[in-house]
């Protein structure tokens, strides 16, 4: 009975300590500003997403137009993660109300994301 008390106070206290530490691997590997530049000669324009304790900003287009808000992941699946995207918020200050999901592949060994076609190198940590 000592044993599995032991046990079981042995995983509160890793569980705990897990918790605390707040976030997934994945989770804290995104934290930063990631980005490219874009080709417009082949149709891709400039993007970066920045991702800081559950609020992001992503810049996206020439001229840049910029989304604001909060990101909850909402699934993962290594090495990619889903985030949903709430309370949204344009340049102007409008607020959408729907929320969106977005799938990141993480690549640790190239400190890179990819979303889709576009391939997000580290720009700040």
């Amino acid at each position: 009975m000592k044993k599995t008390n032991f046990s079981l106070f042995l995983f509160l206290l890793v569980l705990l300590g897990v918790i605390a530490c707040g976030g997934s691997r994945n989770e804290k590997f995104i934290q930063g500003t990631w980005g490219h530049s874009g080709d417009l000669t082949v149709g891709t324009w400039p993007v970066t997403w920045t991702f800081q304790k559950g609020k992001f900003v992503n810049t996206a287009g020439d001229p840049p137009i910029t989304l604001y808000g909060k990101y909850r992941v909402v699934k993962e699946e290594s090495p990619n993660i889903t985030l949903s995207l709430y309370e949204i918020e344009d340049q102007a200050g409008h607020l959408g109300n729907d929320a969106e999901e977005v799938t990141f592949k993480t690549d640790r060994v190239e400190d890179r994301l990819y979303n889709g076609q576009d391939v997000l190198k580290r720009i700040l940590k």
